[in-house]
């Protein structure tokens, strides 16, 4: 075993990683608390704007559509 001094030096040692694995963890759930609070927002608006969102979602495609029509290209 080690000097009392030895131990007292280890313990702090332990104590000090121990209080910033703890401080690690806490930002991690503050992280990972934020990250539900956006998913809960997303979440919410979609529920409250739903069919206008499929609407737009749906002018938004058929005006990426091309209409049929003469081809630009030059027929050889």
């Amino acid at each position: 075993m080690g000097s009392g001094d030895d131990q007292t030096e280890l313990k702090s040692l332990l104590k000090q990683r121990m209080d910033l694995q703890l401080e690690l963890l806490k930002h991690e759930k503050a992280m990972a608390e934020k990250r539900v609070q956006k998913l809960e927002k997303s979440i919410a608006e979609i529920e409250q704007n739903h069919d206008s969102l499929v609407d737009s979602e749906l002018t938004r495609i058929n005006r990426s559509i091309k209409k049929p029509g003469p081809s630009n290209k030059k027929q050889k």
